[in-house]
């Protein structure tokens, strides 16, 4: 939040200096009278205030989704985290299994800390069940890898790999 903040204010003053200079430069080639002396001129000036508006609004919706966009690939780098740890848990469907990393203690977290920092990117409901699936890694409670990975999997959009059982070395 405190990033959109501080781009809302950068772009403000970007935009108070070109228009201080744009103002400068008008006065000093036309002279200091806003007086309009035909129609044209009347038009001209409209169309340019329509151009600068619009130029507002485009950059405007160009830094929105640029933080859309930064937001969504941290939102998916924790589930593609999450996604290799819990891959170390399970057997698949399918036999086919991308990308796995053992789950540490550091990796847990390490993962805990960047969600925990960007938790304004999960709704409530994922923002649990992810702390909740963090909570039983932190105790080494491996017991639900399956309903873990495959949520994970989910969210991700998963169509191949889904978690049928723990491997062997998980199971109680």
């Amino acid at each position: 939040m405190k990033s959109r903040a501080a781009l809302s204010i950068k772009s403000l003053i970007v935009l108070s200096v070109i228009g201080t200079v744009s103002f400068n430069i008008y006065t000093k080639t036309h002279g200091a009278s806003f007086e309009y002396n035909t129609n044209t001129e009347l038009v001209q000036a409209f169309n340019k205030e329509t151009e600068k508006a619009a130029l507002v609004e485009t950059t405007n919706k160009v830094f929105n989704n640029e933080i859309k966009t930064q937001e969504y690939k941290i939102e998916m780098g924790v589930y593609e985290q999450m996604h290799k740890l819990a891959n170390s848990l399970i057997v698949s469907v399918d036999g086919e299994v991308w990308g796995e990393e053992k789950i540490t203690k550091e990796s847990v977290r390490v993962l805990k800390e960047k969600v925990e920092k960007n938790n304004n990117l999960f709704g409530k409901a994922a923002y649990s069940e992810i702390m909740n699936i963090i909570s039983r890694w932190e105790k080494s409670d491996y017991s639900q890898g399956v309903e873990d990975h495959n949520y994970v999997w989910k969210q991700l959009g998963g169509s191949i790999g889904r978690a049928k059982e723990l491997r062997e070395e998980y199971r109680k």
